[in-house]
């Protein structure tokens, strides 16, 4: 995919870059059924897909739509806390959610969590 932005007054566009190319960490596709929780507030736990996963976060998929900015819960393996960055809605009806890790996971444990999972 890429992106082609101009500048406020439209004359000098920004050099077309890749998303990926603009990432950090490469995405690797998954489909991993996880169930997570807000760490504060009053939602139950509730159920979502990860449709792909990196060193530095996760995009989830659920029919429960999280506020930007909250801190959840997620469990995988063992529980991990992320930062909900950004939600949209898709076509399906259901929210995405990208997700950074409050704490980035190595390359090895990022190939363990998609395999053993």
């Amino acid at each position: 995919m890429t992106v082609t932005r101009n500048n406020l007054n439209g004359r000098h566009p920004f050099k077309e870059m890749s998303v990926q190319k603009r990432r950090k960490w490469v995405r690797c596709p998954a489909k991993l059924e996880v169930e997570f929780v807000p760490v504060t507030g009053a939602l139950p736990v509730c159920s979502a897909t990860i449709r792909d996963m990196s060193c530095g976060g996760v995009r989830l998929v659920s029919i429960v739509p999280v506020e930007s900015g909250t801190t959840i819960r997620m469990r995988l393996k063992s529980v991990y806390e992320v930062r909900v960055v950004h939600v949209s809605r898709e076509t399906t009806g259901q929210w995405s959610m990208g997700c950074a890790f409050k704490e980035e996971i190595t390359s090895a444990g990022l190939q363990q969590l998609l395999v053993s999972h």
